[in-house]
């Protein structure tokens, strides 16, 4: 998404590779920058490729489009790192909750126990970070098949 370009059109395959970005290249928030945005990102850098200079006008943990001149316009990126963390500490934690009957998968996907969890915590966390951004009420997913007296 930072570039607009699929990582093999690049050179950039491998996970967390330190391939050099082609100069020709600019990353989304460069093009935002040039056009007089400022430019937050608070605060994952993990872009699949080594990242050039002048993407950012502030990237770290207290980056904030608040640090802009007054009445510039912004573009802002702030970082839930809690989902990714949880979904790594919470595999084993499921494994004995997952209740799969009514959860609807794509024809293409294995309807084996380990896929199964895998989406089950994913759903999990998509949920938990909706809370984490709106912390109003949601009703009960449709794959739950859960029913509220």
């Amino acid at each position: 998404i930072i570039t607009g370009m699929y990582p093999p059109s690049m050179g950039t395959q491998n996970m967390r590779s330190t391939y050099p970005t082609p100069e020709s290249i600019q990353f989304f928030p460069q093009y935002l920058r040039e056009a007089g945005y400022y430019t937050s990102n608070n605060s994952k850098e993990d872009y699949n490729m080594m990242k050039p200079d002048g993407v950012w006008d502030e990237s770290s943990k207290n980056a904030h489009y608040k640090n802009r001149k007054e009445g510039q316009p912004f573009f802002a990126i702030f970082n839930l790192h809690t989902i990714l963390v949880e979904f790594r500490c919470s595999k084993r934690n499921h494994q004995t909750q997952v209740n799969h009957r009514g959860m609807i998968l794509l024809c293409y996907i294995s309807a084996s126990n380990s896929i199964i969890l895998y989406v089950y915590i994913g759903i999990s966390n998509l949920n938990k970070g909706a809370r984490l951004c709106n912390p109003l009420p949601s009703p009960a997913a449709p794959w739950t098949n859960s029913k509220k007296n």
